[in-house]
This record gives structure tokens, sequence and C-alpha cells, in this order.
């Protein structure tokens, strides 16, 4: 399948979406609760854990859990593996895939000189899956690729620069990571977490092959599709580990007591920050948001039929885990609404319409892949996040704008008396811009993009696999969903009637008309191709 957005992005951008039901979900709610807001009315399973005030509450009592697949969570327990390595002294965060991999793949310098702290922080430069036919959207994608597959794709990688790189999330990175430390250890990398973390913490029902426990594993969906399990081989380490709330919870009990839990001062050691990553801090894979004295843990996942979320907070010594047998699932919306309520925007009076808003206009680069794009229009400013929609912002200040439902501050500075960096603060996390010299849009919103216009489904197929573009216009905007991704905000194309462009990714999308001059199909340029789809009748 080669439609394939960087959801790599997605994780960066998370952070201005707002979180639904902010105000009404906290870890004081009922988990049954939160498990019904999460479900929605999606088939599928979901299991929600909470661990508050030294207690721990489920949405499911059964005396055999449910269990599902935590996805990437499981980059957790590498990271948290090789900090147990670094804790004994067999490993250090400086050694190099050069030292660690001679003999076995000829490295290019660059490739050579990556770093295992450079693995665990998503900062070796190495992209998020290795170059070739690779996407998530596949049935099984990471079923057939052995180690010796991996280290020759890691042989014939070229990076554009050496390491260390701006964190970029790679699932390829950690994949090597997981691989390295089982080939040190000469032991499966499932092998390794269940002696060395699942077994003494007693979570029994946390492993990659399940044997006699398949039937308990709930079963998985990709919106209203029923879809199958992933597998894994050399990617085990970036996401294969199949788990339950309650192992979940012991997990997170182990992780918050430190080094004086049960999994010693390597605990300790996984929750320091090595690296800056998407606004916030990582550590041994654990992403982290927020002041120290505050700091809050996480990390979500995804597979084809499940999605999870986990978050530990040390300074009240409480956990969630969120996990959910349908691909669609919004997790994450407890983890938002928790994130919401810890870091809450300080309070600010109205301020007065900016003089000149169109001083404000330009596009703000945080990274090659990131940036803020302010639009000035109709005496109102408007920003947007790379992949996301314009939202308008209400002045609070100086040069300082906030987006209530977002919980997001903007703060522009100057220099030289002109606007020249943009500062994002929202929710723990803080994000800076320099203006570039990148031509802002000249509308945030254009009148002709309507629902009635281009709002639907437009359906087609590459070879055997089905494409479902869902469209979605109102106020003025444009957002394009494909299957089971994220939605993308596409933007109209100066001179070029009906087309659109992404910026998380470099593809066009090309809007046609019948002769009674109505939208009936869509083009999408995307790595060379054409592939049209065709817009679905509204129902009567």
């Amino acid at each position: 399948m080669q439609v394939t957005y960087l959801r790599a992005a997605f994780i960066a951008l998370a952070a201005v979406l707002p979180a639904l039901h902010a105000a009404a979900l906290d870890l004081k709610t009922d988990p049954n609760q939160l498990a019904a807001e999460v479900r929605g009315a999606l088939p599928g399973k979901v299991a929600v854990g909470v661990l508050r005030g030294g207690v721990e509450s489920f949405s499911e009592t059964d005396a055999q859990p449910q269990l599902f697949e935590i996805g990437s969570i499981s980059k957790v327990f590498t990271g948290l593996l090789l900090a147990q390595a670094v804790e004994k002294g067999e490993l250090s965060l400086d050694d190099t895939l050069g030292k660690l991999l001679a003999g076995k793949a000829p490295l290019r310098p660059e490739v050579a000189g990556i770093t295992l702290r450079q693995l665990v922080t998503h900062t070796s430069c190495l992209p998020r899956l290795p170059k070739g036919a690779w996407s998530d959207d596949m049935k099984d994608p990471y079923a057939d690729v052995d180690r010796a597959m991996l280290w020759k794709a890691l042989a014939e990688t070229e990076l554009k620069q050496p390491p260390p790189c701006e964190g970029e999330y790679s699932n390829y990175g950690v994949a090597v990571l997981g691989e390295l430390l089982s080939e040190r250890y000469a032991k499966p990398w499932e092998t390794l977490v269940v002696e060395r973390i699942a077994a003494p913490l007693g979570m029994s029902d946390t492993m990659q092959h399940l044997g006699a426990k398949e039937a308990r594993l709930a079963k998985p969906y990709s919106g209203k599709r029923e879809v199958s399990p992933w597998t894994f081989q050399a990617f085990a380490g970036a996401g294969s580990l199949r788990s339950t709330a309650p192992d979940m919870l012991r997990f997170s009990r182990a992780m918050l007591a430190g080094r004086n839990g049960p999994l010693g001062a390597a605990a300790e050691r996984a929750l320091q920050p090595l690296a800056k990553f998407a606004g916030g801090e990582i550590g041994y894979a654990v992403m982290m948001r927020g002041p120290a004295d505050k700091r809050s843990y996480y990390h979500g996942g995804a597979t084809g039929g499940y999605k999870a979320h986990w978050m530990i907070l040390p300074d009240t010594q409480e956990a969630v885990i969120v996990l959910a047998s349908n691909g669609g699932a919004p997790v994450e919306k407890v983890s938002e609404a928790v994130l919401a309520e810890r870091y809450k925007l300080a309070a600010t009076a109205a301020a007065a319409p900016p003089a000149n808003p169109g001083e404000y206009a330009g596009v703000f680069r945080i990274s090659p892949k990131l940036a803020m794009t302010v639009v000035a229009q109709d005496g109102m400013v408007y920003i947007r996040m790379t992949g996301q929609s314009f939202n308008a912002v209400t002045p609070s200040g100086a040069d300082t704008f906030v987006l209530e439902k977002a919980g997001a501050e903007f703060a522009f500075a100057r220099q030289d008396g002109k606007i020249a960096s943009l500062t994002l603060r929202q929710r723990g996390n803080v994000l800076t811009g320099t203006l570039s010299a990148e031509a802002p849009p000249t509308a945030a919103k254009v009148a002709w993009v309507t629902k009635e216009a281009f709002a639907g489904h437009y359906k087609g197929m590459e070879g055997t696999d089905p494409l479902d573009f869902e469209v979605q216009a109102d106020d003025g905007q444009m957002r394009i969903r494909l299957n089971r991704q994220p939605m993308l905000g596409v933007y109209p194309l100066p001179g070029k009637a009906d087309r659109f462009a992404a910026d998380v990714v470099a593809a066009e999308f090309q809007f046609e008309r019948g002769e009674d001059k109505a939208v009936n199909a869509m083009v999408l340029h995307q790595n060379g191709k054409a592939i049209r789809v065709t817009r679905e009748a509204a129902a009567p």
C-alpha cells in the first residue's frame, strides 16, 4: 500500500488536538465510564485500569481478564531492558552499532556511528521504517521480517546526515535495539522481557506468543471491519507484546516505586530524560512532559486492530492503562483529559484585539517536518500545526494568544521590534518555531470549501487493497482520512482549481467534476502515482 501518512508526525502533533470531554474525565471517573467513552459505538472490547490512592480499579472484573495487543508500548519494555543492562555495566548508552555489529553487518560510517542512546530516544536519524514497500496498512506488516533482513536493511541504509538528529519516531530504530539486546544475551527478545520484567513482577499475562491463552485475546477490529492480529519477528521489540489491564498496573506500580521497588535502580534510570522529543522529553523510550516536579510519563501503541495508552504520574502515584481491540478507538481521550487537568492554562483577562493582526502572519518552523502557520483574516489571528486545521486564537496579552478548548497558549517573540518566533505551551509541552521565509496562505478559511461541494466517502482500489477516503469539509476548511489513518488537514493550492495539498507528506488531491459541475471523483497524487477514487452518492 503506497498511500502512507507519517504517523510519527501525528504523535508529535497530538499535543495540539483538543481533548474531548476534558472537563468530564479524570482519574476519579469510574473506569467503566472511561471505557464507554473510548468504545463509543465501535465494535470490540475496551479495558481500563486506574491506580489512584494506592487502589486499583478496573472496567472489567473477570477472573481471567481480556488480552490485548499493546503495540508500541512494547518499546517501553525494550527501553527498560536497556536500562537494566546499563545499570549493570553490561552496555553503555555510548556503544555504537559499529562496535556491536562488528563482523555481522557492513555499515556505512554514519550508520555505524549510531549509539544506543540515539536508538532508544528516536534521535538516530533512522527513518520510521526501512526503505522499501513498508506500510502499517498492510495486513500483517512485520510478520516476515527476520534478523537477517533487518541487518541487511541496516547495511543498505543511507542517512542524510550523521546522528544525532532531532527526535523522529522510528520503529526501525527500536527494532534494531531489541535485536541488539537479543544478540547480546543470546535469547529471544520476548524471553528477556518475560525473565527480567514480567515474571519478577507477576505479570503472567504479558508476552508475545500466547499459546494456550490465545482464546483470551480480544477480537480485533479496524473501525467496523474485523481484522487479524499482527505477528512479529525482528520488529518484536518495537510492538509485539500482548498484555492485560491488571498486568499493566502491576508494571506501573513497579515503575512508580523506582529504585526502591522490585525493578530496582533500572526503573529510576528508565525515567531519566535523555533527549528532547516532540515538545517534551524522552528517557529510555518513555515519553515525558511537564516540569521535573510534575512530570507525566507515557506511551501509546497501535497495531492493525488494537490501540493502547499507558501513563504514570509519580508525583501523585497514579497510573492509567487503556486497552482497546479496535484500531479506531480514541484511547488517548483519557490521557489527554488527564493532561488537560494537570497542566491548565493560567487564568488571563481578555485583551484587546491586536491593532495589526497581519504582522503575526508567517510560517514558524519547529523542525523540517513540523511548523506552526499563522494567518490573519477578517481581523482575527488563525493558527494551525502541520497536518491540522486552522483555529482562531484569542488575544490574552501583549503578543500572546490562547486557544482555550485545547489548553494552548501561543506567545510571539520579537527581534528588533519585528515578530521572530512563536512558542506553544500546552499540557506540559513546549514547542518553539522560528519565522521562516515560507509564505503562509492568504486565508485560513475559503468560502467555496463546503460540505455540499466536497464531503463524503471516495472509494476505489489499489491492486487488491481497498481504499476509502473520508473527506470532511466545513467552515471553509478540508480534512481527509484514508482507511484507519489519522484525519489530515489539506489546503487549497493557489491558482489550481479543486486541488488541495497535504503538508505532513508530499501528497496532492485533485477533485474532478462531472457534466453537472458536481464533484464526482478524486485523484491522489503521491509517490509518483495517480490513484483515482469515486465519490459515493449521498444517502437519500
